[in-house]
């Protein structure tokens, strides 16, 4: 009975299998040039408190979400506060997140003193922890081995948070989905959990019948501090339901976005790694992380099941400036040509704000990433849209109302697809 029930298995999985050449159900394991250790290693949890300097009237705490805050001293009218990674080595994303409460209003100096780390994000404040605003680049002052980051700030009689980008944490994120599927189109699935068992969700987004409509795939936040990528993704999404063509568009694609890859290092206030020490990013070769294992199974069972294929992987992401990283190799690519013609779109879209439009082509066996798992795993294309860490927030939403327009405008006119 038992050998009965396995051949009966074993024919619906091969039914399900992915029609158009799509791989198969069981996940690529894949070899590259670079590889990486993704096997879980020690972090060093920050400890959560408050620091007290009565002589000011001021105390300094990281007690919330996404908070970074590894230490903190005061000497004459400068507030010390030390900023270490979760472990090392490490990417020099140097996050930093805390808060300051003063019973009186007052002006003092703070310095940023980092480990294992240089001065990286623009310092930005806020009284609620919702708005949010820069301090004066050339206020700031950097020392010479850049690890060191001084400015001066007048504290109001109250709360002001202090933070290397808009804190957004896992529960905002979760609130946005919350919302979106609310809207038409849009449902909301559980992809699986992290290492402490947080949600890693998906929103869902299609007209009517699911079945066989070619995927698009978007991922956010692997990286804890890639605030700005967050905001592109937000605002990418957001076009594409309120689009004018949006209802056919979904009748003819499905669009599956998993904005928090990563909600463990976001809350607790990680420069790039999860709970478990490990870049997210580089670790769709051996899928040893439970983020990455969730995600990736799913996406291919969801492909799977519903016989569909999957043409496009968008990864959002931030770094020091924006551009597109893109696949050298397209063979077999559905969607090869529809690169040049969605960077050349986006390109005349943005040109009233003389923007200079920048793409950087990678071989797909470099690193085991997101971007080249598309490809490798699916023959889908694979970009990675990278927003950079300054770049002007008015700018990032026009950016993605264009990059979504133009997408939708060239995938609505190809007839090749279905």
């Amino acid at each position: 009975m038992a050998a009965r029930f396995s051949f009966i298995g074993l024919i619906i999985l091969l039914w399900a299998l992915p029609a158009c050449g799509q791989n198969r159900y069981e996940i690529n394991r894949l070899e590259y040039g670079n590889a990486v250790n993704t096997e879980s290693r020690t972090i060093e949890l920050q400890s959560k408190r408050r620091y007290d300097f009565a002589q000011r009237e001021i105390s300094v705490d990281n007690l919330f979400e996404g908070a970074r805050l590894n230490g903190a001293a005061w000497q004459g009218n400068v507030l010390k506060v030390f900023i270490s990674p979760e472990n090392i080595p490490i990417n020099g994303s140097s996050w930093y997140a805390f808060r300051i409460t003063s019973r009186r209003k007052q002006s003092i100096t703070i310095e940023l003193n980092y480990r294992h780390g240089n001065h990286r994000y623009q310092p930005k404040w806020s009284v609620d922890g919702e708005t949010w605003s820069p301090v004066d680049r050339s206020k700031i002052k950097i020392n010479s081995t850049g690890d060191k980051a001084s400015f001066a700030v007048t504290l109001p009689a109250g709360k002001i948070w202090i933070a290397a980008q808009e804190v957004i944490d896992s529960k905002k994120v979760y609130d946005w989905c919350s919302a979106l599927s609310r809207l038409k189109y849009v449902k909301e699935h559980l992809v699986g959990r992290s290492a402490l068992e947080k949600d890693i969700t998906c929103l869902d987004i299609s007209a009517g019948n699911s079945k066989g409509k070619p995927i698009i795939v978007i991922l956010g936040r692997q990286h804890p501090p890639e605030v700005t990528g967050h905001l592109a993704l937000q605002a990418f999404v957001e076009r594409m339901l309120s689009h004018e063509r949006s209802s056919a568009f979904f009748k003819r694609y499905r669009v599956l976005v998993i904005p928090m890859v990563n909600p463990d290092g976001v809350d607790l206030g990680h420069w790039r790694h999860n709970a478990q020490g490990i870049d997210l990013n580089r670790d769709y070769a051996e899928y040893q992380q439970p983020e990455i294992k969730a995600l990736t199974e799913f996406v291919v069972k969801t492909a799977a099941s519903d016989k569909a294929k999957i043409i496009m992987g968008l990864d959002f992401h931030s770094t020091y400036e924006d551009v597109y990283y893109t696949n050298q190799e397209t063979e077999g690519v559905a969607l090869a040509g529809l690169e040049a013609e969605w960077l050349n779109a986006i390109r005349a879209g943005l040109a009233a704000h003389n923007y200079q439009l920048k793409q950087e082509k990678h071989s797909v066996t470099s690193n085991p990433s997101a971007q080249h798992w598309f490809y490798r795993q699916f023959k889908a294309l694979g970009i990675t849209y990278e927003i950079g860490d300054n770049t002007e927030r008015d700018f990032i939403k026009e950016k993605a109302r264009v990059s979504a327009d133009a997408l939708m405008e060239l995938l609505l006119k190809r007839e090749d697809l279905q």
